[in-house]
């Protein structure tokens, strides 16, 4: 009898301790993917810079899960965004940090996804490439508004969501005095800047934009 009462102790215990690992699996999975209300962003961000990153939050917050890990990699879709890390604070609150590729254009995204607008904006900036004897190999739309035209050569050049033709202008001035014969060595530019451009270099150490320009 004693030997049936130890046994049926030893089982109760097993079966708790799994209970226990199976309620906090549930609780820590559950936690990962609540909804979340506070957000903490790095304070070395400019007021541009963390409006964006609120706008792929809020993006995130919309969908069917909150995924730290989703939304990390929604972060990272962004072009001047390198890297992104999110974690979980108790109760309702996530901490992002990032790692930037450049700064954030300036003004907020505004998103131009229908064919008549696309087809305005090929013929607004297909001339200005043409005239500079460089031929457009695409023409794309990021998920949060910007444009980006990628010439003959593959080289991207980042316009952002505004004032295109001045941006593609200013690309093409920097290209006609520093660039020409040296596109190969180009990974891509960026022109979101409302001053200047920023031109990365392939071969470059530390894969940091170099301005080249401004005005």
């Amino acid at each position: 009898m004693r030997k049936l009462m130890r046994q049926l102790k030893s089982l109760l215990a097993v079966a708790a301790l799994a209970g226990a690992a199976a309620l906090i699996a549930v609780v820590g999975w559950r936690f990962f993917e609540m909804p979340f209300d506070g957000v903490e962003l790095p304070d070395t961000l400019t007021a541009d810079e963390a409006q964006a990153v609120r706008r792929v939050v809020e993006q995130a917050r919309q969908g069917a899960r909150a995924s730290v890990a989703e939304l990390a990699r929604n972060l990272e879709a962004v072009d001047w965004i390198r890297g992104a890390s999110v974690r979980r604070i108790w109760p309702r609150a996530i901490r992002i940090d990032l790692e930037l590729d450049a700064p954030a254009p300036p003004g907020g995204s505004r998103v131009l996804a229908s064919h008549d607008q696309a087809q305005q904006v090929y013929e607004l900036l297909s001339p200005w490439i043409a005239d500079a004897g460089l031929t457009l190999a695409a023409l794309e739309e990021t998920d949060i508004g910007e444009w980006r035209v990628t010439l003959g050569g593959g080289v991207p050049i980042l316009l952002g969501d505004d004032d295109l033709g001045g941006r593609l202008g200013r690309a093409l001035a920097v290209y006609r005095n520093e660039l020409v014969g040296r596109m190969d060595e180009v990974a891509r530019i960026d022109a979101r800047y409302a001053g200047g451009v920023a031109v990365r270099w392939r071969d470059a150490a530390d894969g940091a934009p170099v301005m080249l320009a401004r005005h």
